[in-house]
């Protein structure tokens, strides 16, 4: 992920360092993106995650509305 706009003052990059702080803490949740590095070069954060290739829009059309009531409440809690 590369942020689509540079950080404009000192409120962006501390939104910015929240979100891969958030991202880096979320060890091995099945609903959050892994993470995998950060780093930043000439102003621009970059932050490294795995690839979903997935949401759950994706998987609950996938199984036509008949995820269990448990995975999907395990999923909008993880989420929330």
């Amino acid at each position: 992920k590369v942020l689509n706009k540079m950080c404009s003052g000192r409120n962006d990059r501390e939104r910015a360092l929240q979100e891969i702080y958030a991202l880096s803490s979320q060890g091995d949740n099945p609903f959050a993106l892994r993470y995998y590095n950060a780093w930043e070069e000439e102003d621009v954060i970059y932050i490294q995650t795995e690839l979903c290739l997935k949401t759950l829009h994706d998987e609950w059309s996938e199984s036509r509305g008949t995820l269990s009531a448990q995975r999907l409440a395990a999923a909008l809690y993880q989420a929330g």
